[in-house]
């Protein structure tokens, strides 16, 4: 009798775990789902909706279309090609959240990729392609992310900048702004100043 009870009682628990394995797989595809993906570094977002990319370790939202003035009809000849601009909010891990505007094309005031946390954004394709009477959720942004290839300059430290002011005769000077964007540190150099 006490053979059946712990047969039967391992049976259960064993029917319970495979179930609950089970369960935790179904719940983690579902979360992935989120992102569609056309390519490896693509990523599409409809209006409003907020991912986590986790191979960049960030928070992506599609917040609105800013402007779209690009030819109404498909096959019609515009004087001039127009533009659409998104506004898109970035966060890190490490970071707060940031709002940026991308554009179809760089234009004026407007650019087609920024940096933010190491990563190059590009706003690739901002869909349907041709503006006409849309409803809020219709639209469709393509952003392409790719690791920051940075200059591989000689590293600038304590030591190089002596040795640059003493071949330059000018001093080196390290901007107080950090520039976020790009993750480096802006240098500027200005006349020796005589003592």
């Amino acid at each position: 009798m006490k053979m059946k009870k712990s047969i039967g009682i391992a049976l259960l628990s064993l029917f319970l775990f495979t179930n609950c394995t089970a369960q935790k797989k179904k719940a983690s595809s579902f979360s992935n789902s989120k992102i569609e993906k056309k390519q490896d570094d693509i990523i599409r977002l409809k209006e409003g909706q907020n991912i986590f990319a986790k191979k960049y370790q960030m928070n992506i939202t599609f917040k609105k279309v800013i402007e779209d003035s690009r030819c109404v009809k498909k096959n019609e000849k515009c004087a001039k090609n127009g533009i659409g601009v998104v506004s898109i909010e970035l966060m890190s891990i490490h970071s707060r959240p940031r709002t940026f505007a991308l554009s179809t094309t760089n234009f004026g005031k407007y650019q087609q990729s920024i940096y933010f946390n190491g990563y190059q954004i590009s706003l690739e394709r901002l869909l349907p392609e041709n503006n006409n009477s849309h409803r809020k959720q219709e639209y469709i942004i393509e952003l392409k992310i790719k690791k920051h290839k940075f200059n591989k300059r000689k590293n600038i430290t304590i030591k190089n900048l002596k040795k640059l002011n003493q071949k330059k005769k000018s001093r080196v000077k390290l901007l107080e702004n950090y520039d976020k964007t790009t993750s480096e540190f802006r240098f500027e150099h200005a006349p020796l100043e005589k003592s």
